[in-house]
């Protein structure tokens, strides 16, 4: 078995936590709530570089589940309130393509990532990640 530490790199990170257990191994299945470390190419606008970076975030909705943005930012997932959208002036930005609003259903073989502080970019902003950039299983320390 491979571990390794992930160590959040972000000055504002978008959990309560910065320090992470990992265990390098795609997971066969993923629940709902659970912390994973992966990656995802729409990260780039962080770095700014050609590498993607690692991110743990928690699996927020998996494939079925029912996404929901109001125009009011408020983010739904499957009747239950998640969080709104509060980095919407900032994410306005063409290059983002940000999700509008509107209901998503997420597909096989893709995941919705999503943090837990208001200031998270994630899954309510970029959308679902693929299974395959899903790196490993995420502990906090």
């Amino acid at each position: 078995m491979h571990y390794g530490i992930s160590i959040d790199p972000q000055y504002e990170s978008c959990l309560p936590w910065s320090n992470f257990l990992v265990h390098y191994e795609q997971p066969k299945t993923l629940h709902v709530g659970e912390l994973v470390l992966f990656h995802y190419h729409k990260e780039d606008v962080i770095t700014k570089g050609d590498k993607p970076i690692l991110v743990v975030k928690y699996v927020a909705a998996l494939p079925g589940d029912t996404i929901r943005i109001q125009k009011d930012g408020s983010v739904w997932i499957d009747g239950k309130y998640w969080g709104k959208r509060w980095l919407i002036p900032w994410a306005q930005m063409k290059h983002l393509k940000i999700l509008q609003p509107g209901t998503y259903t997420v597909q096989k073989g893709h995941v919705l990532m999503m943090g837990t502080t208001t200031g998270s970019y994630d899954g309510r902003y970029w959308g679902t990640v693929p299974d395959q950039n899903i790196l490993g299983r995420a502990w906090v320390l």
